[in-house]
């Protein structure tokens, strides 16, 4: 006891050390941990015209006269946007003729998520056409009309 009354500015300066390096060493291990990327939520995510369902290694879409595929899983960077090469399907009125193949284009979806909101872009790379931007909600039922 007699050493804590002569030097009681030694316990609050070991105290204060000891706080000092747990927060120094969290944050190290925060900084590891958010290094990691982020993933897009798995579920559906719908909104006007377009419907997107995420899955374990990749990416479906459904829009009103269309359909694309992601064949891997969407990461964040720090801003929560992506940028993925995946495919894009035209659809047409009416039944799929014997023989026809389907309209593919190689396509590039971009967007952001934040929250349980997403916006994406998607551009076909072959005719430089360029599809929204379209705005989804995580768990939000596609409002979608079919070609007929």
């Amino acid at each position: 006891m007699l050493a804590l009354k002569a030097f009681p500015r030694l316990k609050f300066t070991s105290i204060s050390l000891a706080l000092l390096l747990s927060i120094l060493s969290f944050g190290q291990q925060t900084v590891k941990m958010s290094g990691r990327p982020r993933l897009v939520r798995k579920g559906l995510w719908g909104g006007e015209h377009i419907g997107l369902q995420v899955e374990n290694k990749g990416v479906r879409l459904e829009y009103d006269c269309a359909h694309g595929t992601i064949d891997k899983t969407l990461r964040l960077d720090r801003k929560g946007r992506f940028s993925v090469n995946g495919t894009h399907t035209r659809e047409h009125g009416g039944p799929t003729l014997e023989g026809e193949q389907p309209d593919n284009h190689p396509a590039l979806y971009t967007g952001q998520v934040k929250g349980r909101r997403m916006v994406i872009t998607i551009h076909l790379t072959d005719t430089k056409q360029t599809l929204g931007p379209f705005t989804l909600t995580y768990g939000k039922t596609p409002m979608l009309t079919k070609c007929l």
